[in-house]
């Protein structure tokens, strides 16, 4: 089934008053062939002032092809500098529907102790929190408080981190509002939080990302090599922020969406860096497999099934 819409709260049990009317909620992406299955539950970004379009449906469709059942979220965000700060609500947001996948895992044919994340962008910020905060999440529902929150693997794409030197304003603005304190602001400085409980993590940035830095996925995974976290962190020379899978359906996408967003020039340079930058996702199917010790594959995508059946002869 693909395509449901699930809240993830009920509505006495929000209390974040914004904007947007809408309560948080998932929309789902489930095999319905009975096989057990990880799952991934996507995490777009926009600066938590949005939750952006090219960074969910056409994610979680890559990861149902490659057998996952997949779930986007939509989190709860401040649309405006006026709007009330979010402090900690979006990270209950994603510990909730963590807590969820697990509690319906077997109704929902999900492997519990296969749930991963994948954030872009502020969402990278949402899920990299959750990996260093899982246990501070209290969970309220009476059904859900002894089911862990703690993701067993994350996928970060050019994440926000940090707070100090190279953060990404507009994203803490957002989440802490102009008055926000140094306390506040140190808790949600990714890099400094993590420990050897953390969950085993993949991230990728651009060098030429000019909205987040590289840097802070630099000083995320050296923050994960002294704490002794598994982790694979991949840097692509060119590319802008907010690539997504970086596939031509993508570039596509985002000119029907925003024609005016690039000039021809940006545009062709843009379209040359998909090659490069589009390895991502395969890099990390590969890696999930590994971290998660997923035995075989539930199904093929099209380009590794090109790839098998070139291997094994068939297409003579």
């Amino acid at each position: 089934m693909i395509g449901k819409r699930t809240a993830i709260w009920k509505r006495e049990e929000y209390s974040y008053e914004s904007e947007e009317r809408d309560i948080p909620y998932v929309i789902s992406y489930m095999h319905e062939d009975g096989q057990i299955r990880p799952a991934m539950i996507v995490v777009p970004g926009g600066a938590y002032r949005q939750v952006s379009s090219s960074e969910g449906d056409i994610v979680a469709r890559t990861f149902y092809r490659a057998g996952y059942n997949a779930l986007v979220l939509t989190y709860s965000v401040n649309p405006t500098s006026e709007g009330k700060p979010l402090h900690l609500q979006p990270l209950r947001d994603l510990a909730r529907t963590v807590r969820l996948v697990r509690y319906y895992a077997k109704q929902c044919r999900i492997d519990p102790e296969k749930v991963a994340v994948c954030g872009f962008s502020a969402g990278g910020h949402l899920c990299g929190s959750l990996g260093v905060h899982f246990q501070d999440i209290k969970e309220e529902n009476s059904l859900l408080k002894e089911v862990s929150c703690r993701p067993d693997a994350m996928i970060l794409g050019y994440p926000v981190i940090t707070s100090g030197k190279y953060r990404n304003e507009d994203s803490f603005l957002a989440l802490l509002g102009e008055d926000s304190d140094e306390e506040e602001r140190e808790y949600l400085s990714v890099e400094k939080h993590v420990t050897e409980e953390m969950p085993p993590c993949f991230l990728w940035h651009t060098l030429e990302d000019k909205t987040v830095s590289a840097e802070n996925g630099y000083l995320f995974a050296e923050a994960c090599r002294k704490a002794g976290v598994p982790y694979a962190h991949h840097v692509f020379t060119e590319g802008v922020h907010g690539m997504s899978v970086a596939t031509e359906e993508w570039f596509e996408q985002k000119l029907k969406e925003r024609p005016d967003k690039w000039t021809e020039e940006e545009q062709a340079h843009i379209y040359g860096a998909l090659d490069e930058v589009g390895m991502w996702t395969g890099l990390a199917k590969r890696w999930l497999k590994r971290t998660l010790c997923i035995k075989e594959r539930q199904e093929i995508d099209s380009e590794d099934f090109i790839y098998q059946t070139w291997r094994s002869g068939l297409h003579k």
